[in-house]
């Protein structure tokens, strides 16, 4: 049986309760061997990529099949460095040559349309992937856990933070999370 090696590429900046469930219902699949979280150093309103781990770990953390990269030459973002990976042999030749590399996905349409855009971008120049590589979908799509009909995203979360609105804060983390105790020292 194929293992999946899943690549999520993103920002998290801050990360939210819905990445976290996200990365975590793929790390505790069986048939997922490691889950990549790839960022970029951009930051977004004071909000970089030393946030991400600090962040995840107050929500409760990972296992050691969850690795952080960051691409610091990114010029147009974690999916760059996605395209990357899969085209490295140091990073492929780690993994049996039927593990098959595919984007984690939520419910969101924008995830959906991003997974097919890349398996249609090597679909259609066949030649760009190295021999023996194989991509494919995600074992399963996440459903997004949505808090009062409102998808929770790191923009929201950011807003919640600035204005100090604690209710929105608390939509966005772990239900057993209070807000005031929310990260918000990073070194840079």
């Amino acid at each position: 049986m194929s293992k999946y090696v899943i690549l999520i590429p993103g920002g998290f900046k801050p990360p939210t309760v819905a990445h976290y469930e996200l990365i975590k219902s793929y790390e505790t699949c069986p048939s997922v061997q490691d889950v990549y979280i790839v960022q970029t150093p951009h930051l977004r309103e004071g909000f970089g990529p030393e946030c991400t781990q600090p962040v995840f770990n107050w929500y409760g953390g990972f296992s050691e099949k969850v690795k952080f990269v960051l691409d610091k030459e990114a010029k147009s973002g974690a999916i760059e460095k996605v395209h990357k990976l899969i085209n490295d042999s140091s990073f492929t030749s780690q993994y049996p040559s039927s593990t098959i590399y595919a984007m984690g996905a939520g419910d969101k349409e924008q995830d959906a349309k991003r997974v097919q855009s890349f398996l249609k971008y090597y679909k259609k120049r066949p030649g760009l992937l190295p021999q023996g590589v194989r991509l494919g979908l995600p074992p399963f799509v996440y459903k997004i856990n949505r808090m009062n009909g409102i998808n929770i995203s790191s923009t929201i979360l950011r807003r919640a933070l600035r204005d100090g609105d604690e209710g929105k804060v608390r939509l966005c983390i772990p239900p057993r999370r209070s807000p005031r105790n929310f990260p918000r020292n990073f070194s840079s």
